[in-house]
């Protein structure tokens, strides 16, 4: 049997919650003492992460520890740690008390000013994109450390291959590293090999296939925007006839419409219905069709509300 697999995805806003990883260090590795370390802390995607963890962790047996939001601005990191305190007031008990700090450093992406915060982290989560002609830094400073968990939401291919060259030492340090670990690529890639995963033994997939559509920003409106236009840069990576290559012409071409939606009456298709989609060089039409084996095409494209932003 052969499946050709395409996943057509709707987020409302681009707003990603990484916490999987650090719950699972803050109830497993220190169950007394534990630090979060968000670089990017100041952003909308760490103050939503750093408020999220408070409440994931208010059912944890007595934790107490710090957040430590990381950026370089000192007045809206501590504007910043406001916000988190106030957001997670009414999921603070007298067992779980999480003190939430701002720490300023001139460039996340310098070992030398990193290494401090990591020493005694339970968790890092890596937010400070865009991480566009950048080498995995804050990853290899984390294994070096020792960090028990690390989480980013990367997305440049050749950033993610970077990352998965020190598996090796990651598993000598006992760090758990998630890598591109957003909506898009991220939770697309698990939805993509789990449609994968439930199909009968023996099938074969050909084509692998990524539609999304983004209404709205979030709050990360600017940075959103610059990454949009760097990636219209990059060469698309996509399989052709089972071997990956790249083609630089492809890169925010108009590729049509698309249908996000399987059922003419359903809500998806009153609330999202029809629309454009344009290439991009998302890493999972690469990744996805590496780890299916497909043989035959992949793509990755991406509709926005307002149209291209």
């Amino acid at each position: 049997n052969f499946f050709r697999l395409h996943c057509h995805y709707h987020c409302k806003t681009v707003l990603l919650i990484l916490t999987v990883g650090a719950v699972t260090a803050l109830s497993a590795v220190s169950p007394s003492h534990n630090n979060v370390v968000i670089l990017g802390g100041s952003g909308r995607i760490g103050t939503a992460i750093a408020t999220h963890l408070i409440r994931r962790s208010s059912a944890l047996p007595s934790s107490t520890g710090k957040i430590i939001l990381v950026g370089r601005n000192p007045e809206q990191g501590q504007q910043s740690v406001q916000e988190v305190r106030d957001a997670a007031s009414e999921f603070s008990s007298d067992g779980n008390l999480f003190e939430v700090e701002f720490q300023s450093i001139s460039d996340v992406w310098d070992s030398k000013q990193l290494s401090p915060l990591f020493h005694d982290a339970a968790a890092v989560i890596h937010t400070a994109g865009p991480y566009h002609n950048r080498y995995p830094i804050p990853l290899r400073t984390a294994i070096e450390t020792n960090v028990p968990v690390y989480v980013d939401v990367s997305d440049p291919l050749p950033y993610l291959d970077s990352s998965l060259e020190l598996n090796e030492d990651a598993i000598s340090s006992g760090t758990k590293a998630l890598i591109a670990a957003g909506a898009f690529p991220g939770m697309s890639n698990l939805m993509a090999m789990e449609a994968a995963g439930s199909l009968p033994p023996g099938c074969q997939i050909i084509d692998s296939g990524f539609n999304y559509f983004t209404a709205g920003l979030g709050g990360s409106g600017d940075v959103n925007l610059y990454i949009t236009n760097l990636g219209f840069g990059d060469d698309m990576p996509q399989y052709e006839k089972g071997r990956l290559n790249y083609f630089k012409a492809l890169t925010g071409k108009l590729l049509g419409q698309v249908d996000f939606f399987t059922d003419a009456e359903s809500i998806m298709a009153k609330r999202v219905g029809s629309q454009q989609v344009f290439s991009w060089p998302f890493p999972e039409a690469a990744t996805v069709a590496r780890e299916l084996k497909i043989t035959g095409r992949s793509h990755a494209a991406m509709g926005t509300a307002p149209e291209v932003w």
